[in-house]
């Protein structure tokens, strides 16, 4: 199938969340961690830098992990700020894997992000931030950190393509906005963050001010003979026509290699043919949730930049965290107040120490992990 192909972990458990952890912890390991890090730089690290990258690597995985932890035992008036320095800890340890040769001590200390003045606020949802040149945001994207979907391979059988087992394969998409010469100073918007993530699009979905933001979809992959070309088709389901007009307006503007294929009822469907790897830039943005379906992120209404998911859960907990800690005025008060309004938020702060970890999780190892109860 070509280069592309990433084989899913599939972990069975009764505790996805204490699953996760299991295995950073595993990774942290300065025996673990040591090897990985060998194979990925080939050997390159001197004795003392790999020192200090394995101590620096196993403390941000321990803060981050009791700052999740610390995030469930209270209430939404200060879990956001625990919750979102849980992620910065995170970023931390994802850096330092990821960089020849940063360490704890030399990991940005600014968040890289800039609130707007929220003092005047009235709605938690038009919180905003902008990105700047430095910092941990910015950081995590010039790693170009890729999210993962799940395909369906298909082979040829006489003149018909049969689906062969169940989709047990995965592709790392990676996009192009994310890389920090193509964010900077970008406005990143709360309702637009929250409406692009999975695991919250139900919430999302049902509150009248925000515009869900990802679309159920299926991804095949038909193999063309025994020859390293492949085609792929995106089959997106569609309702909402302001949905349908996004869709096809970011698919002709970003992804023109993607050519419309069929049109039905509230099914669209786009492909790409005779190539060696379908999934190159520029790709669709897709991403999994944790359930295991897979969705494709459309771009924020009010100009969010489409960047890697794990970028917009660090955004959203910024501003999150930051109106919690800064503006309790805000956070508390009357705006928070509106019933669709606090499902969305408390959504947030439940799925997030689930969530965030996986996918620093699938960053570390460059492979996407399922948890299945």
């Amino acid at each position: 199938m070509g280069d592309f192909q990433e084989r899913i972990q599939t972990v069975r458990c009764e505790h996805p969340e204490a699953e996760v952890w299991r295995h950073l912890g595993l990774l942290a390991t300065p025996s673990y961690a040591e090897t990985a890090l060998r194979k990925l730089f080939k050997d390159s690290l001197g004795s003392r830098l790999m020192a200090d990258k394995l101590d620096g690597f196993a403390k941000c995985m321990l803060q981050a992990r009791e700052y999740f932890y610390a995030s469930r035992s209270v209430t939404a008036a200060t879990a956001p700020t625990l919750c979102y320095y849980g992620m910065v800890s995170l970023c931390a340890a994802v850096a330092i894997f990821k960089s020849r040769d940063l360490t704890l001590r030399s990991t940005p200390k600014a968040h890289g992000l800039t609130p707007e003045d929220l003092t005047p606020c009235t709605n938690v949802l038009d919180a905003a931030c902008r990105v700047d040149s430095s910092g941990m945001f910015p950081l995590i994207g010039t790693l170009n950190v890729a999210d993962y979907c799940t395909y369906e391979r298909w082979l040829p059988v006489s003149d018909d393509y049969i689906p062969v087992g169940p989709a047990h394969f995965a592709v790392a998409v990676r996009h192009g906005d994310s890389r920090v010469t193509e964010v900077t100073a970008k406005r990143l918007v709360l309702s637009d963050l929250l409406s692009r993530l999975p695991d919250i699009g139900f919430e999302a979905w049902t509150h009248p001010e925000t515009s869900l933001a990802v679309l159920d979809c299926t991804v095949s992959v038909e193999r063309m003979n025994d020859r390293e070309v492949t085609s792929a088709r995106l089959r997106a389901s569609c309702e909402d026509s302001g949905q349908v007009e996004r869709l096809t307006q970011m698919m002709s503007t970003s992804y023109p290699s993607w050519q419309q294929a069929a049109v039905g009822q509230e099914v669209y469907e786009y492909e790409i043919k005779n190539v060696a790897n379908p999934f190159a830039d520029p790709c669709p943005p897709l991403r999994d949730s944790v359930s295991g379906k897979t969705f494709i992120a459309l771009p924020g209404s009010r100009g969010t930049p489409v960047m890697p998911e794990m970028c917009d859960w660090l955004g959203a907990g910024f501003l999150t965290g930051t109106l919690a800690r800064y503006y309790p005025q805000v956070w508390l008060g009357k705006p928070r107040a509106r019933p669709e309004t606090a499902l969305l938020t408390e959504r947030f702060l439940e799925a997030a120490p689930r969530r965030f970890p996986n996918l620093v999780l699938n960053a570390l190892y460059g492979r996407l992990f399922r948890f299945i109860t």
